[in-house]
């Protein structure tokens, strides 16, 4: 990841209103984790996801092997999610999206990659490379069911958009 998208993450972190207790970045990875951001390293449960099987235990943080289509948790368990660098690499990211939804009570930060008028992220498979996003869709979408807060264009090469909202109660 990018240290101006880590960066980025790790400002909106600080700025949540409350600490997050539970955690769950859904395509975590061994090396390049969300989960070790200074906001987040006093939560009480920090769990990351991603379908590969070779993923494992790491210190205060448990990386498992899980589908973002299904994730095993229950419904509002979760007080923050995060997400970067992996819905565009889902053939289904509808899915996950739901998922994250639906475990999630409190906020939602995503990172995708995004065009814009005269620049778009080139293709970089893992295993497979879908999508790009424009702003409407990280609205209308992303975002339709929650409360946006804010959404940021973030240039260190090309473009990604780092958007964070809320449930609404």
């Amino acid at each position: 990841m990018h240290e101006a998208i880590r960066e980025v993450f790790s400002k909106i972190t600080f700025g949540l209103p409350v600490q997050a207790k539970r955690v769950l970045e859904v395509g975590a990875t061994k090396a390049d984790t969300l989960l070790t951001l200074p906001a987040l390293t006093a939560s009480e449960i920090r769990i990351g996801i991603n379908a590969d099987a070779s993923q494992q235990l790491t210190g205060d943080v448990t990386i498992m092997s899980a589908s973002g289509w299904q994730i095993p948790f229950a419904d509002d368990y979760f007080d923050l999610v995060v997400c970067n660098a992996t819905l565009e690499h889902d053939p289904k990211f509808w899915l996950t999206l739901s998922e994250m939804k639906r475990v999630l009570c409190g906020h939602l930060i995503i990172g995708v990659p995004g065009y814009t008028h005269s620049q778009v992220l080139g293709v970089h498979r893992f295993p497979g490379d879908y999508y790009r996003f424009g702003e409407d869709a990280i609205r209308e979408v992303f975002f339709s069911d929650l409360r946006l807060i804010g959404l940021q264009i973030v240039l260190p090469q090309m473009p990604r958009f780092v958007a964070w909202g809320e449930t609404i109660k």
